[in-house]
This record gives C-alpha cells, sequence and structure tokens, in this order.
C-alpha cells in the first residue's frame, strides 16, 4: 500500500509541474504577427471598434493604397501599379481581390470596381 501511495503522490507532483510549464513559443506564429504589426502604417484600429465594419489590417491598408490609386489613375497594369504604390505584391492584391474592388479590364489591367468607388470613401474615413 506504501509504494501505491507513493508512485500517486509522485504522479500528482507530476502534474502540478507540468501546469507550471509556460506554452511554447511558435516562432513562425510570432514572425507573421510581428511583420502585420511592421507592415501596418500608424494605429487606425480604435479601442471599441465594432468588428462588422472589419479591421484595419496591413493588407487592407495596401488594398487602399491600390484601390485610390485605380481611381486616380483609371484602368492600368498590375506592374504599373505595383511601381506607383511602391508595393512589390500589388498584382497578387489586385489578381486575389479579397474585397471584391478590382475589376479586370484586359490581360493584366485592372480597374477600381462599383464596389470599390462605393467602399473606397468609408475606408478613407477611417485612416
Amino acid at each position: 500500500m506504501r509504494g501505491s501511495r507513493t508512485t500517486m503522490m509522485a504522479s500528482l507532483h507530476g502534474m502540478q509541474r507540468a501546469k507550471l510549464r509556460t506554452p511554447r513559443v511558435s516562432r513562425a506564429r510570432k514572425e507573421r504577427l510581428l511583420g502585420e504589426f511592421a507592415r501596418r502604417i500608424g494605429d487606425p484600429n480604435l479601442g471599441g471598434m465594432v468588428k462588422k465594419k472589419g479591421v484595419m489590417t496591413a493588407y487592407r491598408q495596401q488594398a487602399l493604397a491600390i484601390a485610390q490609386y485605380l481611381k486616380d489613375a483609371g484602368a492600368t497594369k498590375a506592374s504599373d501599379v505595383a511601381r506607383a504604390v511602391g508595393d512589390p505584391k500589388a498584382g497578387r492584391i489586385l489578381y486575389r481581390d479579397v474585397y471584391g474592388w478590382f475589376d479586370r479590364a484586359g490581360h493584366g489591367i485592372y480597374e477600381l470596381s462599383p464596389r470599390g468607388q462605393k467602399e473606397l470613401p468609408l475606408w478613407t474615413e477611417a485612416v
């Protein structure tokens, strides 16, 4: 009996010690999060914001810069947009069109969609 009690106490001690350990840090997740903050411009997310409208991310800021350029310049080649905005990923953002703000006018040529024209002023107020 004494041996089983010692074993039980040792296993309880091991469980308590396991609870005290901190979780491992995921290097990839940490670098992705820090990269997101490094790419953001300013801090447009105010405390108490409603998530229904959406959170301003670095990706959304890049898409807004592209949309603003297309609004001013009209239909433009993706490579020209990337050069003008200074973002090498602009072509990928235009192609994926996550927010539905861009229309493909031709091979590699994009313009601002009606949805983009409608939503651009709402987001530029926030920035």
